[in-house]
């Protein structure tokens, strides 16, 4: 049988051809792949160039690339800045921490730390590190830089700007006051000098007109007293009736004829219940909220007052139809002196409004819709306010506390020292009721906590005596019976608390810091 036809080998020149356009395609496929990663790394540096925030690329500590934000930060240029080591950007008061940071390549939540530029300048910043892939699958660690120190000047600036826009308001405002009360007092007092005792009647108009001066400076001094936080007596305070409240409101807006042009105020009041407060100050509250929304309807509308109480508070809500508050005035106007109404407005209703409110430890809101009107929401509380921190007597804890622990060597009094030490407490031991009498005499002790099992404690002896001596102090008793607590006679005095059999530490912390806590230091 004859075989197939068989491909003739080709020569090696031929394979030689071969393989060298196989290399030059390979060859120019692998330049297209350079141009391609060169122009991609060209636009991924360009990016983080022109991202705003200055942005580092750090490798094992050192500055692989930086943005032209932080080259303007820092005041270097940006290639001065590659192959720098960012320890030489890190303040010496932050160099161990932001060292560490800078090095580690997981992702780390927002840190502020000192940074210094070019000069030295201490800089306040927040930094934020990640590990990302970069050129040629290098990880690395982005890290990005917030200036603070820049932000906090703005902040402040800004501030101040409104601090003078607020005092600039107010000398505005008050000016024509003081000025007109002062001129009325300059003139009755040149009329006195000018009118012969025998004109009582001159006399007296002018006198007259002088205590109406007097009258509006006192007025506007209690006005801007309101403005300053404070915190009321508790004899200036009590319960007041919502609904009360609300129809005297009405009445009085009504009596001064402030509804015109068709407005109408319609009470809706749903609660009996009682708010906590300052009735005068309330009402002024009231009054200047009504007054506002019967103002901000010269065409007429409709006023509608409504009552709830919510989670220990009563709302009072003043609702209007007039054309609403624009936005940009929404923001101001609880400030002071801030005002859209033409003199002698000066803008002091809402501002003082908020000071009451919040003198009572309540909430104050308004919103606006554009031609939809304006709510005002007060939320006053319905019991008497906590005292204050500063009015009230500071209490003692554990942390702190002198305890003498009067019991028997033992592990129970081993435990129950080596607990309260752990707390923080101060403790002396005593064995024996003498050696106790004699620690009292001469230390300040804040508890006494005592074994009921040792003998001399009750009756007329060391309890009744340290009651009499010092009536302040506790006693904390334990394994004891409750007979235990009235001693021998009716009139001796006992322990403050018993702890019974079995004895439990945690019982006897908390018996500890509950005796403590009702001790004024």
């Amino acid at each position: 049988m004859q075989q197939g036809n068989k491909p003739e080998p080709k020569s090696w020149g031929a394979r030689l051809r071969e393989e060298n356009r196989a290399l030059r395609e390979r060859i120019e496929a692998l330049k297209k792949e350079e141009r391609r990663l060169t122009k991609t790394i060209s636009q991924r540096s360009k990016l983080i160039h022109e991202l705003p925030g200055p942005v580092l690329i750090l490798k094992k500590g050192k500055i692989m690339l930086a943005n032209q934000a932080a080259s303007d930060l820092f005041g270097y240029a940006p290639e001065t800045m590659e192959d720098m080591d960012f320890s030489q950007l890190i303040h010496p008061t932050s160099k161990e921490s932001l060292h560490l940071l800078a090095r580690q390549s997981h992702a780390r939540g927002p840190r502020e730390s000192f940074l210094m530029d070019r000069t030295g300048r201490r800089l306040l910043c927040e930094i934020q590190t990640k590990k990302i892939r970069y050129e040629q699958g290098q990880t690395v660690v982005l890290l990005t830089v917030t200036a603070l120190s820049h932000r906090r000047e703005k902040e402040k600036n800004r501030c101040e700007i409104l601090k003078r826009e607020a005092l600039s308001r107010a000398i505005t405002s008050l000016s024509p006051v003081l000025e007109r009360s002062g001129n009325h007092l300059r003139q009755g007092i040149a009329e006195l000098k000018r009118t012969p005792a025998g004109q009582a009647q001159t006399r007296s108009l002018t006198e007259e007109q002088m205590a109406a001066a007097m009258n509006e400076c006192d007025r506007m001094t209690r006005t801007l007293r309101l403005l300053v936080p404070s915190e009321y007596t508790p004899s200036e305070t009590g319960p007041l009736s919502m609904e009360g409240m609300v129809k005297e409101a009405v009445a009085r807006v009504e009596a001064d004829g402030r509804p015109h042009h068709g407005v109408t105020v319609k009470p809706y009041v749903r609660s009996m219940d009682c708010v906590y407060g300052h009735r005068l100050h309330i009402q002024q509250a009231l009054d200047h909220i009504l007054v506002n929304a019967v103002e901000a309807m010269p065409d007429g509308g409709e006023i509608y007052l409504t009552t709830e109480t919510h989670s220990g508070m009563g709302r009072i809500y003043i609702q209007d139809s007039g054309p609403g508050i624009p936005e940009s005035v929404l923001e101001r106007i609880f400030d002071p002196f801030f005002t859209t109404k033409p003199e002698p407005a000066q803008g002091l209703g809402l501002s003082l409004a908020q000071a009451i409110v919040h003198k009572h430890r309540g909430v104050i809101r308004v919103s606006s819709l554009e031609n939809g009107g304006t709510t005002v929401v007060m939320e006053l509380p319905m019991g008497p306010p906590p005292a204050s921190p500063l009015a009230r007597n500071k209490k003692m804890g554990v942390k702190g506390a002198r305890i003498l622990l009067l019991a028997q060597e033992g592990v129970v009094s081993r435990l129950i020292c080596g607990m309260l030490e752990e707390k923080g407490a101060v403790v002396s031991a005593a064995t024996t009721c003498t050696e106790a009498v004699h620690l009292i005499e001469h230390n300040h002790f804040h508890l006494i906590i005592a074994d009921g099992k040792l003998p001399g404690l009750t009756g007329h002896r060391f309890i009744p005596r340290i009651k009499r001596d010092a009536s302040a102090l506790p006693v904390l008793m334990f394994n004891a019976h409750a007979k235990s607590r009235q001693g021998r006679g009716a009139t001796d005095p006992g322990p403050d608390r018993i702890l019974k059999s079995p004895l439990f530490l945690d019982r006897v912390l908390s018996a500890t810091s509950a005796l403590l806590g009702q001790k004024p230091v």
